[in-house]
């Protein structure tokens, strides 16, 4: 399956087409490889039809703490998906680091403090999918053409994103792989060895998770973390309030607070982190979770003419969409 050639050292596996710039990265990437031969391993020679046939999302902690668990499996049902398996899944620094690798050359400090601190705020869910068979389109690119952008403003009728009702580009409730190769490299990531490989044999065999399993999975993930609009309104009022609780004791760094607070309303542009710093100071009490939805609200991206080492993945907008039985929930 691994093809060495003399200059640039082991080659992508036949048949598994990938962008030029991502089969450069990936034919050296450990991850990858781990994830390859662990598929291998486990399907022998069925595994490039297995891995065609399935995809990921990464249900993050935003969307756990907005209780969005029960709105994405309907949706998933509704669009013709099945629930393989599903893991629940701590990610540190590391791993985030490591699942957007090839996009953190061009993020800003600020996007990777909030990133951190985002998505180890509590426990992720990994639900491995399976769509039914509909013409020659591989899982991975049905899926994260169908998952919608990241940005709010762009969302089309049915995207999942948008019937979730996704506040900001940081806090975009949902992850996928956009092509098998990613699949591969990302469950090396997420998950240990032994994990891997039995998430890998409930694809060969074409197992699905009951719901009553999925069920019990949504209240131990909900039981662990407190409930949370990801208002942004609502956490600045709430911020505000513990600026001003300690006016008496530490007037300076208060009222510092309060005034990047009304930057903020007003859209001025602010480095979240300087907010957060002098209510440190002055020992004011927030929410972790209001401290995540101002991050995740206000955050500045990207360095500006700093280009992607994998460029994004086009929209396939010939397609067809997603199904919309679904009502929209995003808020205005």
């Amino acid at each position: 399956m691994i093809v060495l050639d003399n200059t640039y050292g082991p080659r992508m596996p036949g048949g598994l087409t990938v962008m030029r710039e991502k089969e450069a990265l990936y034919a050296t990437d450990a991850y990858f490889w781990e994830g390859w031969e662990d598929l291998v391993d486990v399907a022998q020679d069925a595994a490039l039809k297995v891995l065609l046939a399935h995809s990921y999302v990464l249900v993050r902690p935003d969307a756990i703490a907005s209780r969005k668990l029960e709105p994405l499996l309907q949706w998933l049902r509704v669009n013709d998906y099945s629930v393989v398996d599903a893991v629940a899944v701590q990610l540190d620094r590391h791993q985030v680091r490591s699942l957007w690798q090839y996009q953190w050359n061009t993020a800003l400090p600020e996007r990777k403090a909030a990133c951190d601190i985002l998505m180890s705020a509590c426990h992720s869910l990994l639900v491995s999918i399976r769509p039914a068979p509909s013409g020659n389109e591989i899982a991975t690119r049905r899926f994260a053409r169908q998952k919608g952008p990241a940005d709010p403003k762009a969302s089309r009728a049915g995207d999942l994103r948008g019937s979730l009702g996704h506040k900001s580009i940081m806090l975009s409730l949902v992850h996928s792989p956009d092509e098998p190769a990613d699949l591969v490299r990302e469950i090396a990531i997420l998950l240990p060895e032994r994990a891997r490989k039995s998430l890998l044999q409930r694809m060969l065999t074409g197992a699905t998770l009951p719901d009553d399993e999925l069920s019990k999975l949504a209240k131990e993930l909900y039981s662990s973390v407190p409930e949370h609009t990801l208002d942004l309104s609502q956490s600045l009022l709430r911020v505000e309030t513990a600026a001003r609780s300690r006016m008496h004791t530490c007037a300076g760094p208060s009222s510092n607070a309060i005034r990047l607070i009304e930057d903020i309303r007003h859209r001025t542009r602010t480095d979240w982190r300087d907010l957060f710093d002098l209510l440190d100071e002055c020992e004011a009490p927030y929410d972790a979770w209001d401290r995540i939805t101002i991050a995740g609200h206000i955050t500045a991206m990207n360095h500006d003419n700093v280009k992607l080492l994998i460029p994004r993945a086009p929209a396939d907008h010939a397609t067809a969409s997603p199904r919309l039985e679904l009502q929209h929930t995003r808020s205005e």
